[in-house]
């Protein structure tokens, strides 16, 4: 039970921790994000890189 909850905060926490990634990525400009060698539209990609196969 407590292992449960333990993955379940885990979790939680890596959710708004990606979301808030995602949101101070989406206030950058284009051109700050090309800087970085992002595009607006690759910005979920790059925060959940780890996840995708």
């Amino acid at each position: 039970m407590i292992a449960a909850m333990q993955r379940a905060f885990r979790h939680y926490v890596n959710v708004h921790s990606r979301r808030d990634q995602i949101a101070s990525l989406e206030a950058l400009s284009d051109q700050q994000l090309a800087a970085m060698g992002l595009t607006r539209d690759r910005i979920v990609q790059h925060v959940f890189r780890d996840r995708l196969i």
